[in-house]
């Protein structure tokens, strides 16, 4: 159910570097300030709902868990309760810690015919979803480290699908490019594409009854009704009558695991991220690659750079795909594997592989990343995913399911990501922090798929070696690295990166392009992916930024008691990271 809302607000902002090339409108940030707390995720709908806990006395941990329930509803093909979430948490104690919800193999999935599926171009559907875990996550996070309860967390995203939320121009177009396959599901046809008319446009007011009413049954019941109740004897009816695999037995197996998190230099800059399954080594093992540069290669826009940035990470990416650990993220390997890099011609696949060596490659699909620091220095760096989504969902429950067994590999038991019951899969999901001297500097993760490590890679350069305040750092036009072909990049032409640069890289090698010029389709621009951050001044402000490529936002508490603004203290040049 839709209408059209009147007086949708877009927010403004300018040119994050005035006096140097002007960026397109589609790149330009707006920084949120405030001493109070800050939010900052995919879709401004909700960060408002995480800064909304803030205001009520939460905690970090409480707003993340609020605005990922609420980009279940607002982004409803990248996150949600059919998928996953992998959490970066730093307590004020100074306690690091990772709580994954990675989703898992429901026992029952058969290898053989999801290659049938795949051969047949097929690969969506109830088939392709995994156990999901999201749920399993948010309960964890505030049973352990939150201050209020699963209802309270989960109304703001009731609210929003009861009485309807504001459809981006990213989900417009996202449900453009999924309709071939999204109208062969009746509930989601009707719902999202108009019984399959096309989709709504951007700007609607969107409702989803039966979301809302299942989430009002998970915050009456608990989430044991999600797992061992009435929610998933409907999931296991719903598989069984289409060809999925998933269970109650699966469903009631659900763990969720805490981990130790990853961490390395950066300069003088400590990174912190999640390990695998996550993808937070192949992040670090670029940047150790890319620390064994002088800084002043990656201060300024060159071609170098743009090569240097691109090769970091197909080398990390490829290490970390054939390695059973994670990477060893040391000096002598980082120096080792950056000795490969040769300014003159990119580094062909094989250069990089070990013949006969079979390399995972990551998980695609659409992800989701919420950053949130309270006014006690608790922080939150949370990514959720549903992969491509299934594009199918049970009429009588209202989420997606994940499409998470997709990216498996179904034929080679020496890969890393072979199909097996009950493993999770691999990502390059990686939620980070940045800390210097051991306070906490910013928090950030990104959405992209297998481009996250590259949009990470880019904003942290920017913030470290060419001393970007957030919201230039995050709006600064990008280089990715495109897997599974390792040498695809992608290109946006604005700012400093011009045509004459991606000349450049093509007579290098890199003739594997997409160069992405402006006004572009949304669902083109969002490939660059969707970092959204908060930085901590030394005298503890926040600033907060979504990412401009997915129309993210953040959000601040103005006061207890007072409504969530995407508007703080009056606006101020940020604090460079950058030691200079």
């Amino acid at each position: 159910m839709c209408c059209c809302a009147l007086g949708a607000a877009r927010l403004a902002a300018d040119d994050p570097r005035p006096g140097g090339p002007p960026l397109p409108a589609e790149l330009l940030t707006t920084e949120v300030r405030s001493p109070l707390g800050m939010v900052a995720a995919a879709d401004l709908q909700a960060a408002r709902a995480g800064a909304r806990m803030l205001e009520m006395g939460g905690n970090a941990i409480d707003a993340a868990v609020a605005a990922t329930f609420a980009l279940g509803v607002v982004d409803p093909t990248c996150a949600g309760l059919g998928g996953q979430a992998l959490t970066l948490v730093r307590l004020a104690s100074g306690r690091e810690l990772v709580v994954d919800g990675s989703a898992a193999v429901p026992m029952a999935a058969d290898p053989a015919k999801l290659q049938r599926l795949k051969d047949r171009g097929q690969l969506y559907g109830h088939a392709v979803a995994a156990t999901p875990t999201m749920l399993a996550a948010m309960t964890h996070l505030l049973r352990r480290y939150g201050t209020m309860s699963l209802a309270q967390t989960m109304q703001p995203a009731i609210e929003l699908a009861e009485r309807g939320h504001t459809l981006r121009p990213y989900v417009e177009d996202d449900f453009r490019e999924k309709a071939a396959k999204m109208v062969e599901n009746d509930y989601l046809s009707e719902l999202f594409l108009r019984s399959g008319h096309g989709p709504w446009p951007s700007g609607c007011l969107l409702q989803q009854p039966v979301l809302a009413a299942t989430m009002r049954q998970i915050a009456v019941e608990g989430e044991a009704v999600f797992y061992r109740g009435a929610i998933a004897a409907e999931i296991e009816a719903d598989m069984t009558a289409h060809g999925g695999y998933v269970h109650r037995s699966d469903l009631a197996a659900v763990r969720v695991v805490e981990r130790a998190p990853l961490r390395a230099r950066y300069r003088d800059v400590e990174v912190v991220s999640i390990p695998p399954p996550g993808g937070g080594d192949v992040l670090l093992g670029a940047l150790q690659i890319l620390s064994t540069f002088p800084p002043e290669l990656l201060e300024q826009d060159s071609v170098d750079r743009l090569h240097v940035l691109i090769e970091a990470v197909r080398i990390a990416m490829h290490d970390a795909g054939v390695s059973p650990v994670p990477l060893p993220l040391d000096p002598t390997w980082a120096r080792r594997r950056a000795r490969l890099v040769r300014f003159r011609e990119a580094l062909q696949d094989d250069e990089i592989s070990s013949p006969g060596v079979p390399v995972a490659r990551p998980m695609a699909g659409g992800t989701s990343q919420i950053s949130a620091v309270d006014r006690w220095g608790n922080a939150v760096a949370l990514t959720a995913t549903l992969g491509s989504s299934a594009l199918a969902a049970s009429p009588k429950l209202g989420f997606q399911y994940s499409s998470l067994l997709s990216g498996f590999d179904y034929t080679n038991p020496e890969s890393k990501n072979h199909l097996a019951p009950l493993r999770a899969p691999h990502t390059t999901i990686a939620p980070v922090l940045l800390l210097r001297n051991g306070a906490l500097t910013a928090v950030l993760g990104g959405a992209g798929s297998a481009r996250i490590p590259s949009s990470l890679v880019a904003v942290i350069s920017n913030l470290v070696d060419r001393g970007f305040g957030l919201g230039e750092a995050v709006a600064a036009p990008r280089v990715v690295v495109d897997p599974p072909e390792q040498t695809r990049v992608l290109l946006e032409l604005a700012g400093g990166i011009t045509a004459a640069h991606a000349d450049a890289l093509e007579a290098r090698g890199f003739s594997n392009q997409f160069r992405l010029t402006f006004p572009p389709r949304p669902i083109d621009i969002c490939a660059f992916g969707g970092v959204n951050a908060v930085m901590v001044e030394p005298g503890g402000v926040l600033v907060g930024v979504g990412d401009p490529r997915r129309q993210g936002g953040a959000a601040a508490p103005w006061a207890a008691g007072a409504p969530a603004s995407h508007g703080g203290l009056p606006p101020h040049p940020t604090p460079r990271l950058a030691a200079r």
